[in-house]
């Protein structure tokens, strides 16, 4: 969360489960024309690879982060329209608990 507030973002929220290798998990979210978002997430250390897939409404991908990092991943949102967005996190490789944090300003 520090360094949400570093790079100039308001704490929104954190969310996390248990996943497994070839599992994911879809996080419903409301973001807002005009704001922009970044979503940062982590997995503890049993956890080789996450990515992460924005879809909107519609289920159109708007970011994602396939970029073998490891267990960390990151993306921005500037939505063009005000509504209900998915935030999918993706297992690739490992398994374990991961954490994702929503900023927004």
């Amino acid at each position: 969360m520090r360094n949400l507030k570093q790079a100039g973002y308001n704490y929104m929220s954190t969310r996390g489960t248990l996943l497994k290798r070839g599992h994911y998990k879809t996080f419903k979210v409301f973001f807002y024309k005009g704001n922009s978002y970044a979503i940062f997430g982590t997995g503890d250390k049993s956890v080789k690879d996450l990515d992460v897939q924005v879809y909107d409404k519609d289920w159109n991908v708007v970011a994602e982060d396939y970029a073998n990092s490891g267990p960390i991943y990151a993306v921005q949102v500037s939505p063009e329209q005000t509504g209900v967005f998915y935030v999918r996190t993706s297992m690739y490789d490992g398994k374990g608990y991961f954490f994702q944090t929503i900023g927004w300003k």
